[in-house]
C-alpha cells in the first residue's frame, strides 16, 4: 500500500466555498506553514499567484518581465507540475494573476500593468480560459487568449505603477491597486469585467485607498467578503459585511495579518477553501508560505455551504454525528491501495476530500465507519473528479471504497 505522509497532506487546498453571508469571521494562525522549496530554474522571479479552479491543490504562477509569456502550474510540494506558452502576447511587466469562474467557465487574468518608471500610456489585462493540461506530462503547451482588456488614465496623460489585481465577480468589476510608495498614495481603482470581445479603452474609477505601502499583490476571497493586499513588508485584509459595498469596506480600518518574517513577499492569494492565505516571494529556491485560517461563527448565526453536485448526500447517516460540536475535525492521513491513476487530496484544516482520476472515471463510492455502518453512498456517476463532504463526521477511522472504470480501491481515512 502507498502511504500518504502527514507533511504532504498539510498543504492541499480544497474546493469548499463558504456561503455569501457575513455570519462568520476568520482567525489566522501565527505559525506560518512553509512548503518544500521550489528549486526549479523555471521560477526565477515569481510575481503573481492564484489558486487553480480546474486543479484543486495547485496554483498558477508567472514570472515578472524578462521571461517569455509563460504560465506555471505548481503544487504545494515544491514542484512545477506543468507549464505553457501564452500565444500572441508578450510578458511586459506581468505583475499579478487571478482565477475566477463565470457562467460555468474557468478563467485566468494576467495583469500586464507594471510601470516602474511611470511612463506607460496604456495598460493591459490578459484574459483567457484556464488551460486544461496533462498533470503527468512535462511537455510545454501553448494556449490562446480571449482578449486583452485595456485601460488608460486621463486618456494616457497619467501613469501609475501597479502590482495588485483582484476580481469583484458578483458586480462584474476588476480591481487594481497603485504602487506609489506610501500608504497615503496607494489607490484602489476599478474597471468593468467584460468577457466578450471589445476594443474599449477603459478609464479607471477610484473607489478607495489602501492602508499599505508599495502594494505588490491582491486577492478577493471566493465568498466576496474579504480582500487581502500584500507588500514586501506588510499584509492587510479588508472585510465587506452583508449589505456593504467594497467602497464602504475599503473605507474601514484594515486588519493586519501575520506574514513571513524574513524576505520580501511579492504575491498573495486565497486558497479555494476561502480561509487559507498563500504567499510567494521573488527569486529562486524559496518555499510557498501558508497562513492558516479558521472560520469562527458569529454567535447566533450558522454559515452554510452551497450545494455540490458531487458531495455526499447523507454525511450524517449512521452514528457519526458531530456530537462534540467541534468544527476542527481534521483529515490526518490516508492509506491508499495502489491505483496509480487516482489522486486523493485529504485536507487537515477543512471539510472535504477531493478525489481525481487521471485516467478513467469514478462510477460510485461508499463511505462507512470502522464498525461497518454506512455513512454515505453514491452510485451511477461517471466523473473524473468528485468531492465528499466530511464536515459533520466525528473523529475516527473510516473506510472509503471507490468504484472506478479501472477497478475498485479502498482507502483508510483518519479524522482527528
Amino acid at each position: 500500500m502507498k502511504k500518504l505522509l502527514l507533511y504532504v497532506l498539510l498543504f492541499w487546498s480544497t474546493q469548499t466555498l463558504y456561503a455569501q453571508n457575513g455570519n462568520y469571521y476568520v482567525e489566522y494562525d501565527e505559525n506560518i506553514v512553509e512548503t518544500p522549496v521550489y528549486e526549479s530554474t523555471l521560477l526565477e522571479e515569481m510575481s503573481g499567484i492564484c489558486a487553480s479552479r480546474r486543479y484543486p491543490g495547485h496554483f498558477w504562477v508567472h514570472n515578472d518581465s524578462g521571461d517569455d509569456p509563460l504560465l506555471y502550474l505548481i503544487d504545494t510540494l515544491g514542484n512545477v507540475v506543468s507549464h505553457g506558452l501564452i500565444n500572441d502576447v508578450n510578458n511586459k511587466d506581468w505583475e499579478d494573476i487571478v482565477a475566477f469562474e463565470k457562467d460555468g467557465k474557468n478563467y485566468l487574468m494576467v495583469a500586464a500593468f507594471g510601470d516602474n518608471n511611470t511612463k506607460r500610456t496604456q495598460y493591459q489585462l490578459v484574459l483567457m480560459e484556464e488551460p486544461e493540461v496533462d498533470l503527468e506530462s512535462d511537455t510545454q503547451w501553448n494556449h490562446d487568449i480571449i482578449k486583452e482588456i485595456k485601460y488608460a488614465y486621463n486618456g494616457g496623460e497619467t501613469s501609475y505603477n501597479h502590482e495588485s489585481l483582484a476580481v469583484d465577480l458578483p458586480n462584474n468589476r476588476i480591481f487594481f491597486v497603485t504602487k506609489r510608495g506610501s500608504a497615503k498614495n496607494t489607490t484602489i481603482y476599478t474597471i468593468p469585467l467584460l468577457i466578450d470581445e471589445d476594443n474599449t479603452i477603459h478609464e479607471p474609477v477610484e473607489i478607495g485607498r489602501a492602508d499599505i505601502d508599495a502594494a505588490t499583490g491582491m486577492d478577493i476571497s471566493y465568498d466576496n467578503h474579504r480582500a487581502i493586499i500584500i507588500s514586501v513588508e506588510d499584509m492587510i485584509e479588508y472585510t465587506r459585511n452583508d449589505g456593504e459595498t467594497w467602497e464602504e469596506a475599503f473605507a474601514k480600518e484594515a486588519k493586519r495579518i501575520v506574514r513571513p518574517s524574513t524576505g520580501r513577499t511579492e504575491a498573495v492569494c486565497y486558497a479555494l477553501n476561502g480561509l487559507d492565505i498563500h504567499i510567494v516571494r521573488e527569486g529562486t529556491n524559496h518555499p510557498m508560505f501558508i497562513v492558516r485560517g479558521k472560520k469562527v461563527e458569529i454567535e447566533g448565526e450558522s454559515p452554510t455551504t452551497p450545494e455540490d453536485p458531487d458531495e455526499d448526500e447523507t454525511p450524517n447517516d449512521g452514528d457519526q454525528d458531530d456530537t462534540d460540536n467541534t468544527d476542527d475535525d481534521q483529515v490526518l492521513s490516508s492509506d491508499v491501495e495502489v491505483l496509480t491513476q487516482l489522486s486523493i487530496y485529504p485536507v487537515p484544516s477543512s471539510d472535504r476530500l477531493f478525489i481525481q482520476m487521471r485516467e478513467g472515471t469514478i462510477t460510485g463510492y461508499t463511505l462507512h465507519g470502522i464498525n461497518g455502518k454506512s455513512i454515505g453512498t453514491k452510485s451511477k456517476i461517471d466523473q473524473k473528479n468528485i468531492s465528499i463532504d466530511v464536515y459533520n463526521m466525528e473523529a475516527g477511522i473510516y473506510v472509503l471504497t471507490l468504484t472506478t472504470s479501472l477497478g475498485i480501491s479502498k482507502h483508510k481515512i483518519v479524522i482527528q
